[in-house]
């Protein structure tokens, strides 16, 4: 399952709350006497003087403002949210009515999905209810039921913040998809950390900044970083797609596009808050610290233009156009502004804010969940900055051992089908992290990528960074952009790619980093190389192949590349080392059992691509059999033992067959010979006296494995005449051929020299005459074997040569069993055997 299909569903595991099996640290929650976890939300009406935001403008022109309320948690972080305000997704209008009645509820606005092409859930409603209908006195017994097993100690400003909880609660558990208003902050720069302290880090090391981002170690490739953005824009540039063709939209307030240029003037710019310009509108809320022109750094750090001298650029500046979004950090700006971004043709959306939604409360984010996950669905690709918090987003606080749950849901970061990103520290794979509450929230889980948290913004409206000036920005508000930057390089790379696709590739190809909290950090080159299709396929063998050992395997990749500079492919096996290098190589020494081959192609410039497959060498256990003798033969002492044996090999092609000097003889323990026809012996020779049976044992090993045949055999006494000794010498024992005459009838045959070697201690040479010969085919019956007899004279010599023709059965092998019998003048009989194969080839 791909990193974003577990994400769309991960909000439905939270919801649950899985309660962690495994301890945990933060113990502040204690069990009430009936065993359930301790639940406690009381007044606190000093908080409104904490409020960032004392209410949000009103909906409507002339309408009234919208009075916000603050929570604290039991760590002392604060968050925001409307007093009076419900969202409500459904497509049941009869449950919206009936809602409405109950609450005596005034619909604020309505945000069409589907007419908008966001398929697969109902329209979001804002509504307006009336507090004082809450019953107050139910809102824990709500919240033990919604969260079974979560605890919370949380204050509110106000008893109608209080009210509105108790509201929601009670219409969530009765299963409607209701949610609060929540009201998130800009991630700018973090809080607690001060330009002075940020800046160091940018110019301890001297690195100076000359408008040419080709320059920057953020953007450049070969840098600590590496993260190539400047070599993506010139594989792009060589392919001719350097175009604004990508609409990236940007969430957020503070839109200043004109005051240097620095922003692709052919924009769009929507204001979804009445009575707000879209642009030359400051930022209505903080980033923990001021920032009224958020949204102007926020593009440039997505999509500034580069080339212009104006001292900041984006990944997406020659290819995005700016959709530049002025909505507040509440959800149902959030969600109208989501919608309305996705209308004007958005393939990418970045939100640079976001809030920590306590666990207890998390049910009330089902909305803004829903609206993410349905954009997403919808073929566009989301990106939201994880925080400045220097926080675990994935951390659990516990109750007991075994009662733990995620402290919090980090909203849109933990959002289903959002791209959660990180930051990591100027100049490095680290992420950055200032101590003190400040820097680069992270969590394994739940944020995906990591981009450079430390950039360039050109100027803005503020007297502090006027026309021509640049500055630096800190924060997972620039980090989000940045990657979603990336990602509009990949999808310019390949326009044909789906939402799945591109995040898919910005995942694979990314950098890994030293540092565990860094799941991983954006590699722009490597993924619009990939975007663009460079890659390498191992074509053959096929994956899970598997081969005999000592068979030849051809190994064949096929490489593509946008650049044709001299790919270098090199093969390699895990258990085997380097294999060499090729498109194709051919490798027969592989080691038994499973490997996983790789190949990898390198270009001039160092970039490499790989691709692998498992294959599995296979040895077949080899064979011996031992021809001669016979089982239960009687030797004398003094005769002159001939051993034969016949092996096979289905590893060692050609021959199939065990070399000599793997067959060993031995006879009681003995070692007697090697090979398959070692030199003759005798009892005596080897000191071995008459009795019996003694153990003949032939035995092979392939290196792997090992194997033997036994047999009996018998030592006698030395009769007064010895038997004699006998050898087929050609053909040789076990030949297999290829025929390669016909007869008058077009049967096939093989011509063979036939000799032997025949003695007797007592009558010397036995005459040819005496010699007996039989052919046994294909395992019939025993018949005469033909022999031709030619006599050559040379001066007072004459030699006669005996030559057979041994013939294939039909298109079919003949196995042929020559057997040359041996009887003595004392009646002493001998035998040998040879096997020979005539094969027809077709």
């Amino acid at each position: 399952m791909s990193l974003l299909t577990v994400k769309l569903f991960r909000y439905l595991i939270f919801i649950t709350l899985i309660v962690a099996v495994s301890s945990c640290g933060g113990n502040s929650s204690s069990e009430d006497s009936s065993g359930s976890v301790s639940v406690s939300i009381d007044v606190d009406d000093s908080l409104t003087t904490n409020a960032t935001i004392k209410s949000l403008p009103p909906l409507q022109e002339g309408g009234a403002d919208r009075p916000v309320a603050v929570i604290r948690d039991e760590d002392g972080s604060e968050m925001q949210f409307v007093e009076n305000e419900l969202l409500i997704s459904t497509s049941d209008n009869v449950a919206l009515n009936e809602f409405v009645k109950r609450w005596d509820a005034t619909i604020l606005k309505t945000i069409e999905m589907k007419n908008n092409g966001v398929d697969g859930i109902g329209d979001i409603y804002l509504l307006r209810i009336n507090n004082s209908l809450a019953d107050v006195s139910k809102l824990q017994d709500d919240l033990r039921t919604l969260q079974p097993e979560t605890g919370a100690e949380i204050s509110v400003s106000s008893e109608s913040g209080r009210a509105l909880l108790a509201a929601s609660s009670s219409e969530s558990r009765k299963g409607l998809a209701v949610g609060i208003n929540w009201v998130g902050k800009g991630f700018s720069i973090a809080d607690g950390l001060t330009s002075d302290e940020a800046a160091d880090d940018m110019t301890a090391t001297g690195d100076t900044f000359d408008g040419n981002a080709f320059n920057w170690n953020f953007m450049d490739a070969g840098s600590v970083q590496d993260i190539g953005v400047t070599e993506a824009w010139k594989l792009l540039d060589q392919q001719g797609l350097l175009n604004k063709g990508i609409k990236l939209a940007v969430l957020d307030m503070g839109f200043d596009p004109d005051t240097n240029g620095d922003i692709n003037p052919d924009y769009l710019a929507i204001s979804n808050v009445p009575g707000v310009r879209p642009l030359y509108e400051k930022n209505i809320s903080n980033c923990g610290i001021p920032c009224p022109w958020h949204g102007t750094a926020v593009v440039n750090f997505a999509m500034g233009l580069l080339n212009n001298n104006k001292g900041a650029a984006g990944p997406a500046g020659p290819v995005a156009k700016p959709i530049m979004i002025y909505t507040m950090y509440d959800f149902v700006s959030s969600i109208s502004a989501l919608v309305e971004a996705k209308a004007a043709g958005a393939k990418i959306i970045n939100m640079s804010y976001g809030i920590g939604v306590p666990a207890i409360l998390s049910w009330s984010v089902i909305p803004f969940n829903i609206a993410t996950k349905a954009i997403r669905d919808s073929g566009v690709l989301l990106f939201a900055a994880a925080g400045n918090d220097n926080a675990n987003v994935d951390k659990k606080r516990c109750a007991t051992p075994r009662i733990c749950w995620e402290k919090k849901w980090y909203t849109p970061c933990e959002n289903s089908g959002v791209i959660c990103v990180g930051g990591l520290d100027y100049n490095s794979k680290n992420r950055a992290d200032y101590k003190k509450g400040s820097g680069s929230n992270y969590g394994k889980k739940n944020v995906d990528i990591f981009a450079p948290y430390i950039l360039l913004s050109g100027a803005d409206l503020s007297s502090e960074h006027p026309a021509g000036s640049s500055h630096i920005g800190y924060g997972t508000s620039g980090s989000s952009p940045f990657a979603a930057g990336i990602a509009a390089l990949i999808w310019t790379a390949n326009p044909a790619l789906s939402a799945d696709q591109v995040a898919d590739i910005m995942m694979r190809t990314a950098h890994t980093s030293p540092d565990d909290t860094v799941n991983r950090y954006v590699n722009a080159q490597a993924a619009v190389r990939e975007a663009l299709g460079t890659s390498i396929h191992i074509t053959s063998p096929a994956d899970a192949a598997v081969f005999i050992r000592g068979r030849n395997i051809t190994f064949t990749a096929s490489e593509s590349s946008v650049e044709h500079n001299n790919p270098l492919i090199n093969w390699s096996s895990d258990v085997d080392g380097d294999l060499g290098n090729g498109e194709t190589i051919t490798r027969n020494n592989l080691s038994v059992g499973d490997h996983i081959i790789t190949a990898t192609v390198t270009y001039d410039d160092g970039f490499s691509r790989i691709d692998s497959i498992a294959i599995s060498i296979q040895n077949l256990v080899p064979e011996v059999t031992i021809d001669q003798p016979v089982t239960n033969t009687h030797f004398t002492v003094s005769e002159n033992i001939v051993l034969q044996g016949t092996s096979f090999d289905g590893d060692a092609a050609p021959d199939f067959t065990l070399l000599d000097s793997q067959v060993l003889w031995t006879l009681d323990g003995i070692a007697v010979g090697s090979g398959h026809l070692p030199e003759p012996f005798t009892a005596a020779s080897i000191g071995l006296s008459v009795g019996g049976p003694y153990i003949l044992k032939f035995e092979g090993t392939d290196g792997v494995e090992t194997v033997q045949d036994t047999l009996p055999v018998y030592i006698d006494a030395d009769p007064v005449d010895l038997p004699p000794s006998v050898q087929i010498d050609t053909p040789v024992h076990n030949t297999s051929v290829i025929a390669d005459k016909q007869d008058a009838s077009g049967n096939w045959y093989k011509s063979f020299a036939l000799t032997w070697t025949v003695s007797d201690p007592e009558d010397g040479t036995i005459p040819f005459e005496q010699l007996v010969w039989t052919d046994s085919v294909n395992g019939g019956p025993a018949q005469p074997l033909t022999i031709e007899v030619t006599t050559f004279t040379v001066g007072l010599v004459t030699t006669k040569n005996y030559t057979i023709k041994l013939f294939a059965d039909g298109v079919n092998a003949g196995v042929h069993t020559i057997t040359l019998k041996v009887t003595d003048s004392a009646g002493n009989v001998r035998t040998s055997t040879v096997k020979v194969t005539v094969d027809v080839l077709i």
